[in-house]
C-alpha cells in the first residue's frame, strides 16, 4: 500500500497530467484475497461556516477492519468491523453516548469486480448506541424544559447520523468498483444521494472523471461531483419542511475524490463533501476514509 495519500491526492487533482508514464484509461476492480484484512480510519466532520470562518465543528472518528470472509468466481463476502469510536464536540451528552458505543460488524456481498450487491448482516448497526441511549436519556427523565427537549432531539438526530455513517462509508468505499474510465473523460452515473442535502435519500447523478493515472506507483485518482435531481429534491424538501424552498437548498455543492491501488483494488483514500447554504452562511459535512498502512501484502 502507498504512503502520503493526502500529498498524492492533492498533487493529482491540481495537475491534470502527472508524467509521461501515464496510460489513458483505468478499470477499478477488486483483486482481494480470501481472509485478507485491511484497516481504515473513518472521519465525519460536520460544520457551519460564517463568511468563510468555521463557527461550529463536530468530528466523529472510528476505525474499520475490512475483512474478506470469502471469495468465489462470482462474488466476495466482506465484513467490516467498526470500533474505537470517538467524538470531538461541545456536547457532554454526545461524548458520553459515543463513549458507550459498542463495536459493530457489518457483512455484505459484492460482485467479483467489487460492485456492492446487498447487505446480508447489518442488525448490529442499530445496537451500537442502544445501551448508551438508555444511560444518556435517563438524565432527562424528570425534565420538561425547552433546553432538555432540544438536547434530546439532538441526541436522537446524532444516533441516526451515527448509524447511517457506517452504511454510507461502505457505499462510498465501493462507488468506483466495476467501472472503467478514460483519462479526463466525464461519466454520469445514476445514484441515490444520502447526506445533508435532504432528510431522505434522493436520486441524482454522480459526474465522475479519471483525473490521473500513475503507472509507476500503480495508483489512479477519480474526482466526483454529485448533482441531485432538482425536481425530486424540491418536492422532498417542500414536503419535509413545508412551504417554498430557498434557492440555495436546491443547489448543494457535493464533491469528492478517490485514490485506488490498481494492483490490489483496495481504496487508499476517498472523501465526499456536502455544503449547502447562502454564500455567507453555509453548513456542511465531509466524510473521509483513509487506509491505515500495514504489511499484509
Amino acid at each position: 500500500m502507498k504512503l502520503a495519500l493526502y500529498i498524492i491526492l492533492c498533487f493529482f487533482l491540481v495537475f491534470p497530467v502527472f508524467a509521461e508514464d501515464t496510460d489513458s484509461s483505468a478499470i477499478f476492480r477488486a483483486d482481494f484475497y480470501k481472509h485478507e484484512m485491511q484497516q481504515y480510519d473513518i472521519f465525519l466532520n460536520t460544520y457551519r461556516l460564517a463568511s468563510g470562518d468555521t463557527v461550529a465543528l463536530e468530528k466523529v472518528m472510528m476505525k474499520a477492519d475490512v475483512y474478506v470472509a470469502d471469495s468465489s468466481e462470482s462474488q466476495y463476502i466482506i465484513t467490516w468491523k467498526f470500533h474505537d469510536f470517538s467524538i470531538n464536540t461541545n456536547s457532554m451528552q454526545l461524548q458520553n453516548l459515543v463513549g458507550l458505543a459498542k463495536p459493530v460488524s457489518l457483512t455484505y456481498r459484492t460482485s467479483r469486480p467489487g460492485v456492492l450487491n446487498e447487505f446480508t448482516d447489518w442488525e448490529e448497526v442499530s445496537m451500537s448506541l442502544a445501551d448508551g441511549m438508555k444511560a444518556v436519556l435517563a438524565l432527562y427523565a424528570s425534565r420538561k424544559d425547552t433546553t432538555a427537549e432540544m438536547e434530546v432531539k439532538r441526541i436522537f438526530a446524532f444516533r441516526e447520523s451515527f448509524e447511517s455513517l457506517m452504511l454510507r462509508s461502505v457505499r462510498l468505499f465501493h462507488q468506483a468498483y466495476g467501472l472503467g474510465y478514460k483519462l479526463n473523460e466525464e461519466v454520469d452515473v445514476p445514484s441515490e444521494i444520502i447526506g445533508t442535502v435532504s432528510p431522505v435519500p434522493v436520486n441524482g447523478i454522480i459526474r465522475k472523471k479519471l483525473t490521473n493515472i500513475d503507472l509507476a506507483n500503480h495508483v489512479a485518482v477519480l474526482s466526483t461531483a454529485t448533482i441531485p435531481d432538482r425536481t425530486e429534491l424540491e418536492k422532498t424538501l417542500s414536503e419535509s419542511y413545508g412551504g417554498s424552498v430557498p434557492e440555495y437548498m436546491l443547489n448543494p455543492i457535493i464533491t469528492g475524490a478517490l485514490v485506488s491501488d490498481l494492483d490490489t483494488g483496495w481504496v487508499l483514500y476517498t472523501f465526499e463533501q456536502h455544503e449547502v447554504g447562502p454564500d455567507k452562511q453555509k453548513s456542511g459535512e465531509m466524510l473521509e476514509i483513509q487506509h491505515i498502512e500495514n504489511k499484509s501484502r
